[in-house]
């Protein structure tokens, strides 16, 4: 009977060594955790603020780039309202020449 209640001591003994390596394996693990989460709130941060300088870059190219192509399309309008008044002058001039030359055909007899 001594012998099962020292075995039973032993085990008793054994099994709350292992309870305690347990938990402080527990503790270490919601340390580190507890480590990690304030590590990827760091870095969440620091990766928020360097996509909203990307953001704010981009978006300042874009407006200078829309800034340029309005101009370029103001000019283009220009150059085709200019375009357009040109061919319309060198219509009335090849009618006016077109007239003169059945004129001038009409007085050589051609």
């Amino acid at each position: 009977m001594r012998d099962r209640v020292d075995n039973a001591d032993r085990a008793i003994g054994n099994a709350e060594l292992k309870i305690e390596q347990q938990q402080t394996m527990i503790d270490d693990l919601k340390t580190q955790n507890a480590d990690l989460v304030r590590a990827i709130s760091v870095f969440k941060t620091q990766l928020e603020e360097a996509v909203a300088i990307a953001v704010e870059s981009v978006q300042k190219d874009m407006r200078v780039k829309h800034g340029v192509l309005k101009a370029k399309n103001k000019q283009l309008a220009d150059l085709v309202v200019d375009q357009k008044a040109e061919k319309q002058m060198l219509i009335t001039q090849v009618e006016t020449l077109d007239a003169r030359l059945a004129s001038l055909e009409d007085a050589v007899g051609i």
